[in-house]
């Protein structure tokens, strides 16, 4: 299953037609597919697995920082709304692209200088 995901652009341009390219039975049965011994397609399988799983994890954490980072922003607006955060003061500018690589540096020295402080 995976090899023919893998291979599927070179299967697509193995098909012919106009309007709704087709790939022949012959074209099909003619595929020499590599097969490795079966204790290698395990060890390939539980790896492509193992791999899913932790690109999954980073997703679920993405998604989580994301839904905290909406819920502040909700909070935010809603106390400078009510007048819980006075913002009277704040001057507004034109503001620079953010270079993540700073944000990142910034956010493991924090980490960082809270771990000191334990």
């Amino acid at each position: 299953m995976n090899w023919f995901i893998s291979f599927r652009p070179q299967l697509i341009g193995m098909s012919y037609g106009g309007g709704q390219p087709n790939i022949s039975q012959d074209l099909i049965r003619s595929l020499r597919v590599p097969v490795p011994p079966y204790v290698e397609q395990e060890k390939i399988v539980t790896y492509i697995d193992e791999q899913c799983k932790v690109i999954e994890l980073t997703i679920e954490s993405n998604k989580h920082e994301i839904d905290l980072i909406r819920e502040y922003q909700i909070c935010l607006i809603a106390d400078v709304v009510t007048g819980k955060v006075d913002v009277r003061g704040v001057e507004i500018t034109d503001e620079e692209p953010v270079d993540e690589e700073e944000v990142k540096d910034e956010e493991h020295d924090d980490e960082r200088e809270n771990d000191d402080d334990k």
